[in-house]
């Protein structure tokens, strides 16, 4: 008996869990976002950069899905290192996590193609927390399934 092409739903499409990078020069940060991406399940820390030319490179080899990126970092800050990583094909989503609460720093953020920017101040496990429900629902499935198609 033959049968058609089996076509993948969303669900199968779907990554197991989202491979993200964390940089930031702060040890401390690292294990606090690695502890909040745990409690949500569906991220796997793949890397951890403490500069703005280590996620360079580490986006270039470990392909992320997601990049938790400081602001303040050494050598390129997190805007200059996202205006770069969104250049590559298939970007990464992301979000700039920084203590850094200046309007300039935001637009420039958002100039160099930020997804988001959340400040560290305040509760920074909710507002994480909020943005990841916003960006890998439905629509960021579809999305990471859309790279997925062109990549393949």
């Amino acid at each position: 008996m033959k049968t058609g092409p089996h076509k993948l739903s969303m669900d199968e499409l779907k990554p197991k869990a989202y491979r993200t990078l964390l940089v930031d020069n702060s040890p401390i940060m690292l294990k606090i976002f690695a502890k909040i991406l745990a409690r949500e399940g569906d991220f796997t820390v793949v890397g951890a950069a403490v500069n703005g030319r280590q996620a360079l490179e580490y986006a270039l080899t470990l392909r992320p899905n997601l990049i938790l990126m400081d602001f303040n970092l050494p050598h390129l800050n997190g805007a200059e290192a996202t205006q770069r990583i969104k250049q590559f094909a298939n970007p990464p989503i992301v979000f700039i996590v920084t203590s850094d609460d200046y309007s300039s720093s935001r637009m420039m953020c958002k100039a160099a193609g930020a997804d988001a920017f959340i400040v560290k101040a305040g509760d920074l496990c909710a507002e994480l927390r909020s943005k990841l429900k916003e960006w890998f629902g439905s629509a960021a499935n579809s999305l990471l399934a859309e790279n997925h198609r062109k990549s393949a």
